[in-house]
């Protein structure tokens, strides 16, 4: 079953873009649960997404949906070349990076530490 998600107050959490809330026989995990609300609070967070081709890209995390699209602000692409040198080119204000492309999601240690302490999530 797939209901909406309860309403909100604040606006950082509402940006979670049509984010649905999906249980498992009526009962939402507590995994999932600790998932989306871990993610909710990285919004607005610098973060770093690897996707399938090796490439880095870096961004504030604005939104997440159901197809695991990230929605990021002030976006650069960074790619490591065989030397081991670094190369930054701007994408834009607002990119979307698919979700079948994302390999891995990264942020600040200090922004998963304390999102995970405010959750009583232990590490």
């Amino acid at each position: 079953k797939i209901h909406p998600p309860p309403t909100i107050s604040s606006a950082r959490t509402q940006r979670v873009c049509g984010l649905m809330t999906v249980e498992d026989g009526d009962v939402t995990t507590t995994q999932q649960t600790n998932a989306k609300q871990f993610i909710k609070k990285l919004m607005d967070t610098r973060v770093r997404v690897t996707v399938t081709d090796g490439r880095l890209i870096i961004g504030d995390l604005w939104c997440l949906d159901n197809f695991k699209n990230f929605i990021l602000l002030d976006v650069k692409e960074a790619t490591v070349a065989e030397d081991g040198s670094h190369r930054h080119r701007p994408l834009g204000p607002l990119v979307m990076v698919p979700g079948k492309h994302v390999t891995k999601v990264e942020a600040l240690k200090p922004c998963i530490e304390q999102s995970a302490e405010e959750l009583g999530i232990e590490r």
